[in-house]
């Protein structure tokens, strides 16, 4: 093998600088784009419901905004992706506490928008353990598993769905508890799931497995370890005007994201400020922070961004509750976060997930 020479390893170095400078490049590039995308389906979303929550009952424009709201879960999904595309191990899972029942719901509303008119009979399990995995991994999962269950049962079947704590000692598994995703009345071909298993690779400690009931019933069930910690459900998480008197202000650089946060947060019964910079912030916290119950703060703004003025509020008042919001995980100073004794709150979200994270952060959950 040939040697390089001192002029052929400067250009072989200098290609590598140039190759790293267009990755960091194109990683920005990405990172900018997922940053506005996130706040454009925000914004989407939230008007869907606030819209929803001025509606009478059966009004007709109910399923227009179902299907914004099933358009929003969709796109999520791309800038899940697309935020893949960036990172340095494209194969790296954020690994976060996650509803099973929400991953489930979202899985329903796209299979129903298939062309193989599948109804589905959804069954939620009540106060379920957190599952502990990349939520994007879990919903790919359980889309896989319902596409081909979809194309297994006649056109138009209905399918039961439930989610609930499995025993152990039934599965091949080995972790101590699971939260399981059943599929009753379905049977799946061994080559079938061996498929859906090998998809699966990146979500480590999943089971899948055919179960049989004493009644004799088959089910396709998925399996996932859980962890102590729990969601509320639908039932436990109904807002009322109840918190007159708590005040909270919201600080985002983005006019649309200021604007359907704010009408959240006064949907959800509290009272709200909105301010559209760190700076202008830190100004109004001095004067206000008597009455102010809890900030919650975009990370990314331009100037002072999230965590600078996180520090600066925690400097004048260190007992405010303050949630940090961003597009995504990996974009936040995590060391600095948990220093400050913040919540963080990802976007998109919903009126039901700022209304959890708002009464955990204030004591009220």
């Amino acid at each position: 093998t040939r040697l390089m020479d001192g002029g052929e390893e400067r250009i072989v170095r200098e290609e590598k600088i140039a190759s790293g400078i267009f990755d960091e490049a194109l990683m920005l590039i990405a990172r900018s784009i997922t940053h506005e995308l996130n706040n454009a389906l925000m914004g989407i979303g939230g008007r869907a419901e606030l819209i929803r929550g001025d509606l009478e009952k059966d009004s007709p424009f109910e399923r227009h905004l179902k299907g914004i709201e099933d358009y929003v879960d969709r796109s999520s999904i791309l800038v899940l992706q697309l935020r893949r595309c960036w990172r340095q191990d494209p194969g790296l899972s954020e690994t976060e506490p996650a509803d099973i029942n929400d991953i489930v719901k979202r899985c329903i509303r796209i299979l129903e928008r298939t062309d193989r008119g599948i109804k589905i009979d959804f069954a939620p399990g009540s106060d379920l353990m957190t599952v502990c995995a990349d939520p994007f991994a879990i919903l790919k999962v359980l889309l896989a598993v319902s596409l081909d269950i979809a194309c297994l049962v006649p056109r138009g079947s209905c399918v039961r769905i439930e989610t609930a704590y499995l025993d152990p000692k039934s599965i091949s598994g080995g972790a101590d508890q699971y939260v399981g995703v059943f599929f009753q009345g379905v049977c799946l071909q061994e080559r079938v799931i061996d498929e859906i298993r090998e998809g699966a690779g990146e979500t480590k400690g999943i089971v899948f497995q055919a179960l049989l009931s004493d009644q004799g019933v088959e089910s396709f069930v998925v399996a996932f370890p859980s962890r102590q910690g729990f969601f509320q459900t639908e039932e436990m998480v109904s807002f009322h005007q109840s918190h007159r008197g708590k005040t909270l202000l919201v600080v985002d650089d983005e006019d649309m994201v200021r604007e359907v946060g704010a009408g959240m947060i006064k949907r959800l019964g509290y009272d709200v400020l909105t301010v559209g910079s760190g700076r202008e912030a830190v100004e109004v916290f001095e004067l206000e922070h008597d009455r102010l119950d809890l900030v919650l703060v975009d990370v990314m703004m331009e100037g002072m961004d999230g965590i600078e003025t996180a520090e600066r509020l925690r400097s004048i008042d260190p007992e405010v509750p303050l949630v940090l919001s961003s597009g995504y995980r990996d974009g936040v100073d995590t060391r600095a976060m948990k220093r400050l004794g913040c919540r963080l709150l990802q976007k998109p979200f919903s009126m039901d997930e700022l209304g959890v994270c708002i009464r955990e952060a204030l004591g009220e959950a």
